[in-house]
């Protein structure tokens, strides 16, 4: 598997095909990570900064919570989660190759998680959210119920939760 370093088109008929991570995959989605985050004008000395935060590891992998995205066999995107309860589930990370940003795949991902989660019955689903992410996270329903301090003076990140029951 390879993760595009370049812009890309979406052809017609491509498909988004979701999978469980492979503990293999650890670097490739760490480094995708990072290139995301990077993305969205963060510093290079604050993407350095959240070093640590920005690790996918083998260990979170193995335990069955990162779900890849791929197309043509090319990994695009993933997802983590984190079981809080026998009723609550936490998005942890949905990042996207800087290439496929703005094409509809990240709407994929998250369609994927949410499915996947109330397949499991869960009732919630929480996240924090990057807070330009806010807008992409309340188009599936997600409504703010608390901020938290980021480790960047000034700013917070909105704290977003979701009734899985309201959901079709």
């Amino acid at each position: 598997m390879s993760v595009v370093k370049r812009k890309s088109r979406l052809e017609k008929g491509d498909k988004l095909i979701t999978r469980l991570a492979e503990a293999s995959h650890a670097d490739l989605l760490t480094n995708l990570t990072r290139r995301s985050k990077a993305h969205w004008g963060y510093s290079e000395s604050q993407i350095i900064a959240w070093h640590d935060q920005l690790v996918i590891s083998q260990n979170e992998i193995m335990e069955g919570r990162v779900w890849i995205g791929t197309l043509a066999d090319t990994i695009v995107g993933y997802y983590s989660y984190e079981v809080l309860s026998t009723s609550a589930i936490k998005l942890d990370n949905l990042f996207l190759d800087p290439a496929y940003i703005g094409k509809g795949l990240g709407k994929v991902l998250m369609q994927d998680f949410l499915d996947r989660a109330k397949q499991q019955g869960f009732q919630t689903a929480t996240l924090n959210a990057e807070p330009y992410a806010e807008p992409f996270y309340r188009g599936f329903g997600f409504q703010v119920v608390d901020q938290l301090n980021s480790s960047i003076p000034g700013r917070s990140l909105p704290v977003m939760e979701l009734n899985l029951l309201k959901t079709s």
